[in-house]
């Protein structure tokens, strides 16, 4: 036993002095003998290579060939190549049954449609009506606003009751005073007036009206005290031309005419004709240089013009008057001046009155 220990103990003394000899490189290995491992390596390791520069990432949109103007990419470090038998990946796969289609195949294929909810766009065609119909409704609108009777004048004044048209200006009886205004509505003068007032015509230097309560008519001249006429019924509006004065009788309607006649005694009316006006109820009214009386319609609130034919008023065309100068309120006069008329207006509630001016070519008339 002593002795196999003595030979293992110089086996191993060799092995200890012919370490150093042993060389690890392959060709002094012999032919099938297994190589040594890493431990045994005797030489220094070499010193670890540095990583990889770092690629600077530059942002491109979609899709990604350069154009002019903008600059390339830097390019891609070199790979290799990938092995023959590599199989090619497609980004986006064609659909099922297109999978044996060659890339390199020239036929296109059909753009796939996206639904209205993937599209931004989508509603195009109801958007399109919707524009059509709004641009239809603007046209509409602006043919109702250019054949809209609008009034060529519109004055606002303080509450009033009655009005005149004079060559230079307008007479307004505004509660117990007579304002002068000129066309614009510039205050020219006032005067004090001696009771209410509820219907005014100027002609030929007088100032006649009447107060929608007593039974008589009032001439009113410069320098003079008033002359009173009465009457068998109660006026509630009156109009004055040459030598002729007309009356309505709201209660009754009916138009009462007269004559005036001036004499060294005095001035006399005369009564000369009465007409039924029907079913109109006469607000106030006017009678134009031919005959023809027009009339505002407190009921229907329109404006008539009636032609007299057979000892009778006939109405021969209509016109709504609600549209100007709204549906409520009173129409207090009725003038007439070339192709237009005037109309004194006051608010239900008996607020600041208006003063309008209207082409009687901007009223819709409609044909008796």
């Amino acid at each position: 036993m002593a002795k196999v220990e003595d030979e293992f103990e110089l086996l191993l003394n060799r092995c200890r002095e012919s370490l150093g000899e042993i060389s690890l490189r392959l060709p002094d290995l012999e032919a099938g003998a297994p190589p040594c491992p890493p431990a045994l390596r005797l030489e220094p390791e070499p010193p670890p290579l540095p990583p990889p520069p770092l690629l600077t990432a530059v942002e491109e949109p979609f899709p990604g060939p350069p154009t002019a103007g903008r600059p390339a990419p830097p390019p891609a470090p070199d790979l290799p190549p990938p092995a023959e038998d590599e199989p090619e990946i497609e980004v986006f796969p064609p659909p099922a049954g297109e999978a044996g289609v060659s890339a390199d195949l020239e036929t296109p294929r059909p753009t796939p449609t996206p639904s209205s909810r993937s599209n931004p766009r989508w509603g195009m065609g109801a958007a399109a009506g919707a524009a059509a119909a709004v641009a239809a409704a603007a046209a509409a609108a602006g043919v109702w606003w250019t054949r809209r009777p609008a009034p060529e004048l519109a004055l606002s004044i303080d509450p009033a009751q009655a009005m005149a048209v004079l060559p230079d200006g307008l007479e307004v009886a505004e509660g117990r005073e007579l304002v002068r205004l000129s066309r614009d509505g510039r205050l020219l003068g006032r005067a004090p007036l001696d009771g209410p007032v509820a219907s005014l015509r100027w002609d030929d230097g007088s100032l006649w009206s009447v107060d929608g309560l007593r039974p008589e008519v009032v001439e009113r001249r410069d320098g003079q005290r008033p002359t009173v006429f009465h009457l068998n019924h109660v006026p509630t509006a009156l109009f004055v031309k040459g030598k002729y004065l007309w009356t309505v009788d709201g209660s009754a309607h009916a138009l009462h005419q007269f004559l005036i006649s001036r004499s060294i005694l005095g001035v006399l009316l005369q009564p000369l004709d009465l007409y039924d006006l029907g079913r109109l109820t006469p607000e106030t009214f006017a009678v134009d240089d031919d005959g023809t009386l027009w009339v505002v319609d407190a009921a229907g609130r329109r404006l008539h013009r009636l032609t007299l034919a057979g000892g009778a008023y006939r109405s021969a065309a209509s016109a709504p008057l609600s549209t100007i100068v709204g549906p409520q309120g009173p129409i207090r006069s009725l003038s007439l001046e070339g192709n237009a008329v005037w109309l004194l207006t006051s608010p239900a509630d008996g607020g600041r009155a208006t003063l309008r001016r209207i082409p009687l070519n901007r009223l819709n008339w409609t044909e008796s």
